[in-house]
C-alpha cells in the first residue's frame, strides 16, 4: 500500500470514530424531561454507538452483540436480566437450527442436485433463476402467510454454496432476493401477528372495521411490479446477465448427471428438507409456532435412524456461531427500548405534527418514522404501539383506516440495517452479505419504494376509494 493510499485509509477511519463518537456524546448533552428520561437518552446514545460502530465495521461482530447488553446494564439504563432477555428469544435458536440445515443439505450433496436441477430449468441463465426464485418465493410467502421468512433465506444460502457464489456479487443478489421473497412478499399477506393489533385499534373508533384475508393484496399489488422492478435494478447494477456461472442448459444438466444415481444419504435428506417445508405450509392448519420448524426439525439430523449428521457437522458449524451474538445483542435494542417507554415518547412527540399534515404528507410520515424507529424497536413492538395513534390521528384528518394501517405495516421492511427486523437477521447470518452491501442494497430499494407509494400505490388507494 502507498504512502498516499495509507494516509487516506487514515483520514477514512478517523472520519468513521469522529462520526461513530460525536453522535452519542452529542445526545448525551440533551437536556432530559418527564418523557424524555437520563436512561432513554444513555440507551440513545448507546445504541446509536453500536450501530455505527457496526455500520462502518470497527469491531468484529461478536464483540459488538456482547457489548450492547453490557453497556446497558452498566451505565444503568436497565437491569441485566432486562438486557440479557434477548436470549429468551427464539431467533438465536432458529438461526443455528437453520445453518445446520443448510449444513445438512449440503454435506449429503442434496442441494447440488436441486441447484443445478433449477438452473438446468432455468435455461442456464443466472438473471432467469433469480426472477423465478423470486416468484416462487413469493407465492410460498402468501399462501403460508409470512412463515417463509426463515426457508428462504436458507435454501439461498444453499444454492450460494452449491454453485460456489457465496463470496461473490451473485450470492449476494441471490439471499437479497430470499429477503425480497420472504418480507416484501408478505407485505401482501394476511399477517395475523400484526394485523390483529392493527384491527383492534382501529375497532376502538369504528367497530365494524375489519381487514379481510384479500385486502393487503387487493390494495397493495403494486408491491408485485416493486419487486420486479428492484430485482432488475440490481441485476443491472451488478452485471449479472453474463455473470460467470451462467451457462448452458446442456452445461448444467451434464453437471447433474455427474452426480450419479440418487444416494441413500441424499433420499433421506430430501424427505428431511421435505418434512420442514410440510411443517411450514401447514402451520395455519396444526397451530404449532413456525419457529419449531428450525428450532427442532434440523436436529433430527443427529437420530440413529435418520443419520445425516455427525460432529464433523457441528464443527462447520462453529466458525458460523459468533454471528448469534451479535443477533441477540441487537434484539436486546428493542427489548429496552420498549421497557423504557420509547413509544410513548414518540407517540408524544409525533402526535402534533402529524395532525397538522395532508392525507399524502401523514402516509409518507408514518413510512419514515417507522424506518427510523425500526432502529430502536422490534417491528412487533412498532406496529403495536404505533397502530392507536395513527388510527386516532386519521379519524381526527377525515382518513379512511384501511390505508393508514397498510402504510404502517409497510414499515417493517422499510430498514437499513439487519437487527431491524429478526428475519432479515437470518438472512445476514449466513455471511454472505457484509454490512456494507446491505446497507446499500436496502437503501436502493427503500428509495424504490417511496417512489413506488407515490406515483402508484396512493392513487390507487384514491381509484379504490379507501383514500
Amino acid at each position: 500500500m502507498s504512502a498516499e493510499s495509507v494516509q487516506k485509509f487514515n483520514i477514512k477511519s478517523t472520519v468513521y470514530w469522529i462520526i461513530a463518537l460525536g453522535i452519542p456524546a452529542l445526545i448525551m448533552f440533551v437536556p432530559i424531561t418527564n418523557t424524555f428520561t437520563s436512561e432513554i437518552r444513555s440507551y440513545c446514545a448507546i445504541t446509536i454507538l453500536i450501530i455505527l460502530l457496526m455500520a462502518f465495521g470497527k469491531f468484529n461482530t461478536m464483540l459488538l452483540g456482547i457489548a450492547l447488553p453490557v453497556l446497558y446494564t452498566i451505565c444503568h439504563v436497565t437491569t441485566l436480566d432486562v438486557a440479557l432477555s434477548s436470549w429468551e428469544n427464539s431467533v438465536a435458536y432458529i438461526v443455528i437450527g437453520a445453518l445446520l440445515f443448510a449444513t445438512v443439505l449440503q454435506q449429503t450433496g442434496v442441494i447440488n442436485r436441486i441447484t443445478f436441477w433449477c438452473m438446468q430449468k432455468a435455461g442456464g441463465s443466472f438473471n432467469r433463476m433469480l426472477y423465478i426464485f423470486l416468484v416462487l418465493g413469493s407465492v410460498i410467502s402468501y399462501f403460508t402467510f409470512g412463515n417463509c421468512s426463515k426457508l428462504m433465506p436458507t435454501i439461498a444460502f444453499g444454492f450460494c454454496l452449491a454453485l460456489g457464489i457465496e463470496k461473490k456479487k451473485e450470492g449476494i443478489i441471490l439471499m437479497m432476493v430470499s429477503g425480497v421473497c420472504s418480507i416484501t412478499a408478505r407485505l401482501l399477506a394476511y399477517y395475523p401477528v400484526q394485523m390483529g393489533p392493527m384491527v383492534a385499534a382501529a375497532q376502538q373508533i369504528d367497530p365494524d372495521f375489519s381487514i379481510a384475508m384479500l385486502d393487503p393484496l387487493i390494495y397493495g399489488w403494486p408491491i408485485i411490479p416493486f419487486m420486479l422492478v428492484y430485482l432488475w435494478i440490481l441485476t443491472k447494477m451488478y452485471k449479472t446477465k453474463d455473470s460467470d456461472i451462467s451457462g448452458s442448459a446442456d452445461y448444467f444438466k451434464t453437471e447433474y448427471e455427474k452426480l450419479g444415481p440418487w444416494k441413500k444419504e441424499e433420499k433421506k435428506a430430501l424427505v428431511y428438507a421435505f418434512v420442514i417445508v410440510v411443517y411450514l405450509f401447514t402451520q395455519p392448519l396444526h397451530g404449532f409456532s413456525a419457529d419449531y420448524a428450525f428450532m427442532v426439525i434440523p436436529w433430527l439430523a443427529f437420530f440413529p435412524i435418520v443419520n445425516l449428521a455427525d460432529s464433523a457437522t457441528i464443527k462447520n458449524l462453529l466458525p458460523k456461531l459468533d454471528i448469534i451474538f451479535f443477533i441477540v445483542g441487537c434484539l436486546s435494542i428493542g427489548i429496552v427500548g420498549s421497557s423504557l417507554g420509547v413509544t410513548d415518547l414518540l407517540t408524544d412527540i409525533l402526535t402534533p405534527i402529524f395532525s397538522n399534515l395532508s392525507s399524502s404528507e401523514f402516509l409518507f410520515g408514518i413510512l419514515g418514522v417507522g424506518g427510523a424507529a425500526n432502529m430502536l424497536l422490534t417491528p412487533l413492538t412498532l406496529v403495536t404501539s404505533f397502530c392507536t395513534p395513527v388510527v386516532y390521528i386519521a379519524d381526527m384528518l377525515g382518513l379512511g383506516f384501511m390505508p393508514v394501517l397498510l402504510s404502517l405495516y409497510y414499515t417493517v421492511d422499510f430498514l437499513f440495517l439487519p437487527h431491524e427486523v429478526p428475519a432479515y437477521l437470518y438472512l445476514f447470518a449466513f455471511g454472505v452479505m457484509s454490512m456494507k452491501d446491505f446497507i446499500k442494497l436496502h437503501c436502493i430499494k427503500n428509495l424504490l419504494f417511496l417512489v413506488f407509494f407515490g406515483l402508484v400505490m396512493i392513487p390507487w388507494w384514491h381509484i379504490c376509494g379507501i383514500l
